[in-house]
């Protein structure tokens, strides 16, 4: 226990030294903590990362399974007796909306050191992003996300999306067909989600693409595509079983909406147009009549099961899970640069292990984009691989360690190490402390620190 405390110490003491704004998104609402009247810590573990209940909530288009009526504290306003539903279609079927309005704030400011750097130390700009969500019905839920102020910037829509839960509820079981539509990010790697993350580093499973030779594009948006760009169209999700979840998905694709001459790839294979990869604001339309589809399936053994029946362990914890999640996905799409028709795909496999206070996160992913380059259509391939370790010391300190390595073809692997830490001053106020360390780069680069408040 003294080893263990003088640890927790030193980690402190090195969380508290500075403080960086990172502008990644996440899930955490506060509103639905006013609707139940219950804690962040029932679905959050240093938020936005999901406790095993979180990511059912989540899933189930934010409603408690089975029992999300008697749950909710906050009396929502009703929209139509329910003798309507009776007298249907001679009526409008009932509706409900949220009681107070579900409206949340989150807020980032913070500190950069680097001594590498020519500008050694800098605060950072604060972000500030309003977000809310909720339910219009037992099978009708909602959720739009926007940055009111970014980097020096304002006004952009990120998530805004409805989803209908339970179709054909006569005809098929239940939980096995729900559709949202709208402005999403589409649900295909859950562990490496940068809105669901412990990290400030995106994800390199996300960010990284073809034709990158270093994982510093994944800071200044560089790459080609992301998987977890927000996208606008449909898509498809539910349970073959209570251990067996499907995706599928249609959108718009890279969504870049440019002029041809705003979209111009050099001899690099780098995208000078708008950024598209990582958590962008990507989703401004289309270039092109072609959609890009994408598909994954997920088997969970152990722990809970995505009907939320089960449990993790004995333990003290509501964030322990003790279980294995094998996911496979694949990703094809469509680009359209300078009015030719290109090729992309992404396809991998992704694992989540719990056991105790540790979660093991990983997975593998290949793919190839085609390029135009000098006139040219090129084809450029890449793999990645990543695992991540998370430990929740106690529910308010969690230490994780990723690990990325990369092979663009014709190029060197290189990899990188993520070490970072959180601390959650409250429920809903947390710190973190990262640092990063690549191959060929000497030490360590300085160190990153947010602080961080939603309400």
């Amino acid at each position: 226990m003294k080893i263990r405390n003088n640890i927790i110490g030193c980690m402190m003491l090195i969380l508290f030294s500075v403080l960086l704004i990172a502008p990644d998104e996440a899930g955490a609402i506060p509103a639905f903590s006013r609707k139940y009247q219950t804690s962040c810590v029932t679905c959050h573990v240093g938020f936005p990362k999901l406790t095993p209940f979180g990511e059912v909530f989540r899933i189930n288009g934010f409603r408690w399974m089975r029992n999300d009526e008697e749950m909710t504290k906050e009396e929502p306003v009703k929209l139509g007796s329910d003798a309507y539903k009776r007298v249907f279609p001679d009526a409008v079927w009932p509706s409900e909306m949220p009681g107070t309005s579900p409206v949340s704030f989150r807020a980032k400011t913070g500190f950069k050191f680097n001594p590498k750097d020519e500008i050694t130390s800098t605060f950072m700009l604060p972000t500030l992003q309003i977000m809310t969500g909720g339910t219009f019905d037992e099978n009708i839920s909602f959720f739009a996300g926007a940055h009111l102020f970014e980097e020096n910037q304002t006004g952009s829509i990120d998530r805004f999306y409805i989803r209908f839960s339970n179709l054909l509820i006569k005809y098929i079981p239940e939980n096995i067909l729900n559709i949202r539509f709208g402005q999403f990010i589409p649900d295909i790697v859950p562990f490496a989600s940068n809105h669901r993350g412990t990290t400030l580093t995106a994800y390199a499973f996300n960010t990284f693409g073809p034709g990158q030779t270093s994982f510093a594009a994944d800071h200044a948006h560089g790459g080609s595509f992301g998987l977890e760009a927000f996208q606008i169209g449909t898509e498809a999700s539910g349970l073959i079983n209570p251990r067996l979840r499907y995706t599928v998905g249609l959108v718009n694709g890279n969504g870049l909406g440019l002029p041809e001459e705003e979209s111009v790839i050099d001899d690099h294979g780098d995208d000078h147009g708008d950024d598209t990869s990582g958590d962008d604001h990507s989703g401004i339309g289309d270039n092109n009549s072609a959609k890009d589809l994408y598909g994954r399936v997920a088997f969970k053994f152990g722990g809970l099961n995505f009907e939320g029946i089960g449990s993790g362990s004995a333990s003290k914890g509501n964030w322990v899970d003790n279980s294995l999640m094998i996911g496979i996905f694949v990703y094809n799409g469509n680009p359209t640069i300078n009015g030719t028709d290109l090729g992309l795909r992404r396809t991998g496999i992704d694992f989540s292990f719990g056991i105790g206070d540790f979660f093991i996160y990983g997975g593998f992913i290949s793919g190839y984009d085609e390029m135009l380059i000098n006139g040219e259509i090129m084809k450029s391939e890449y793999s990645l691989t990543s695992a991540e370790v998370n430990w929740v010391i106690y529910p308010w300190f969690l230490p994780t360690v990723r690990y990325e390595i990369a092979s663009p073809e014709d190029v060197d692997s290189f990899s990188r190490i993520i070490p970072s830490l959180t601390l959650l001053v409250r429920s809903n106020i947390k710190i973190i402390a990262e640092s990063t360390y690549n191959s060929g780069d000497s030490g360590f680069k300085g160190l990153n620190t947010q602080l961080e408040f939603a309400f």
